[in-house]
């Protein structure tokens, strides 16, 4: 990828300070905002509200100005084509549901960055705790910015520890998945969690090695919530594998910029914990 336009350095420090300005926007809108119901072809029911505009406002606007070359495609109507190969995918505030319920976590600002078909850079913000889970483009490192300034450098599931010390992380009741044997599943773990929410926040559970693999149904593709997601899950080793006939599948994802039905049942987790699943 040394044809990558932009310097990477300096395109890391400029995502997370818009990824740090929308975290304190979205912050100061906790206690008073407007919301509205939108139509969302991906879920029976979705809100907006004005903390979801003010924080695509200041990320577009701020990488328009230092990327101006640069595609957007934001989750809010929001379209720029690409005139150099590389497009950033917005997601302003993952997770609104919860910020109107005023939860204390589950609330997320996410970037990703497509170039030549693939994930090169992925932003997670956690809006409550004020982490970033990131990478920028040509590193093979991850890292987790706490407080905004320490970063530490984060390990994938090391796949030789022993299995009886794994947790997995539910999106929904497993007991209710059709095709799907949990009591099977479920003596290979010690634990295992459901949670709903942001989808950037759960990925970051997994990220931290606090759940070692993760299940969930993905009906649409959006490129504003899957391409961060994956691309940081991809960066640290996990694979998702899709539910078919009982067994998982190694699947492969198209990054598109415009959304697409997918209907998928999947595991993400390191390729060698499906090979002890099996």
């Amino acid at each position: 990828m040394d044809s990558f336009p932009y310097n990477t350095h300096r395109l890391k420090d400029s995502v997370q300070e818009l990824v740090r300005r929308a975290i304190k926007a979205i912050r100061k809108k906790r206690f008073r905002f407007e919301a509205e119901t939108k139509i969302n072809p991906a879920k029976a029911f979705d809100l907006l509200t004005d903390a979801d505009l003010l924080a695509q406002a200041i990320i577009a606007d701020g990488l328009r100005k230092r990327f101006p070359n640069a595609g957007l495609v934001g989750e809010e109507n929001l379209r720029f084509p690409s005139k150099n190969g590389v497009t950033f995918t917005i997601d302003p505030l993952d997770g609104t549901k919860a910020f109107v319920r005023q939860e204390s976590g589950s609330v997320s600002v996410m970037i990703g960055i497509l170039y030549e078909g693939r994930v090169v850079s992925a932003f997670i913000g956690d809006v409550w705790t004020q982490e970033i889970f990131y990478f920028r483009p040509n590193s093979l490192k991850t890292h987790r910015l706490i407080d905004f300034d320490y970063p530490v450098r984060l390990q994938p599931y090391n796949p030789d520890e022993q299995h009886k010390r794994s947790s997995i992380l539910f999106r929904e009741d497993p007991y209710l998945i059709p095709d799907f044997n949990f009591a099977t599943l479920r003596e290979k773990f010690t634990k295992y969690f459901i949670e709903a929410g942001s989808i950037g926040i759960t990925f970051t559970k997994l990220l931290k090695g606090e759940a070692h693999a993760l299940f969930l149904h993905m009906t649409h593709y959006t490129p504003w919530d899957a391409v961060p997601v994956i691309g940081l899950a991809q960066q640290l080793g996990y694979q998702f594998f899709a539910l078919k006939a009982g067994r998982f599948q190694p699947y492969q994802f198209e990054f598109r910029l415009e959304e697409y039905s997918i209907d998928e049942r999947f595991l993400v987790c390191h390729p060698a914990l499906v090979d002890r699943l099996t």
